[in-house]
């Protein structure tokens, strides 16, 4: 399970908030879709942070998400 989440970074006129949650598929890969929270002539998107999950074992990171880009981020568990 891979966690996906932001939090507004104030909180006059940042209506930022993002949790999102998906299973991996059979190749250990989630994917997150963010165009809907980009907004025309703002300068990137978010900065997220990751969290990765499995049978008690768990890893994070930190992705910068920017506008028309993919961005891939490798998350190891531990």
């Amino acid at each position: 399970m891979v966690e996906v989440t932001a939090e507004p970074t104030s909180v006059v006129d940042n209506l930022l908030a993002i949790d999102l949650k998906e299973s991996t598929n059979e190749l250990g890969v989630a994917s997150f879709n963010f165009n809907k929270y980009y907004k025309s002539g703002q300068t990137g998107v978010a900065i997220l942070k990751v969290e990765a999950k499995l049978f008690g074992k768990y890893g994070s990171g930190i992705v910068t998400i920017e506008q028309e880009t993919v961005t891939d981020k490798i998350i190891v568990i531990n």
